[in-house]
């Protein structure tokens, strides 16, 4: 029982270790070493703080590329993060930008909603970023198919707004 308690825990302080020294590769192996090895023995306490580094440096590691619009990396990137840890919000709205930017609507739309949705004081500013996101990327997305002078795209794309939302549809 105490090696199942403290070995998860020595993978999360190598992680740590390996963080401080920005050698986010070692870091990486070892926070998701530890999350595996948690997950394995019931400790989700300690998954989650695993996963939330994990997150935290694909963060970091997806920004640069962010930064330079390189959506193609940093989402690859951010996708691996999110996996890792979905509540990660500010991340998600990174994500779901690079998609929307990447013109796949669907993907990025998700992600924003997922956002959007979160409740609690924690998540307020970011949902309301993801809210103003996808305004933007509607707006975008509209524009685009009216001067491809696509109706029919227009009209499929409110439908599953409506399907999806009724009360909310933008």
């Amino acid at each position: 029982a105490t090696a199942k308690s403290t070995l998860p825990k020595c993978y999360f302080m190598l992680g740590g270790g390996a963080l401080k020294t920005k050698n986010y590769d070692e870091a990486l192996k070892n926070f998701e070493k530890s999350a595996e090895l948690a997950e394995l023995y019931g400790d989700m306490n300690q998954m989650a703080k695993s996963n939330g580094w994990v997150a935290k440096i694909y963060q970091i590691q997806g920004g640069d590329a962010f930064n330079n619009k390189d959506y193609v990396t940093a989402s690859e990137i951010f996708a691996k993060g999110y996996a890792a840890d979905p509540k990660n919000t500010q991340m998600a709205l990174w994500l779901g930008t690079c998609y929307c930017e990447l013109k796949d609507y669907d993907k990025g739309m998700e992600i924003l909603e997922k956002v959007a949705g979160m409740q609690g004081p924690k998540f307020e500013a970011d949902a309301a970023e993801a809210n103003r996101l996808l305004t933007l990327y509607t707006n975008n997305r509209v524009a685009e198919l009216q001067t491809a002078n696509d109706q029919d795209g227009i009209i499929a794309m409110a439908d599953k707004m409506l399907e999806q939302n009724p009360a909310n549809a933008l």
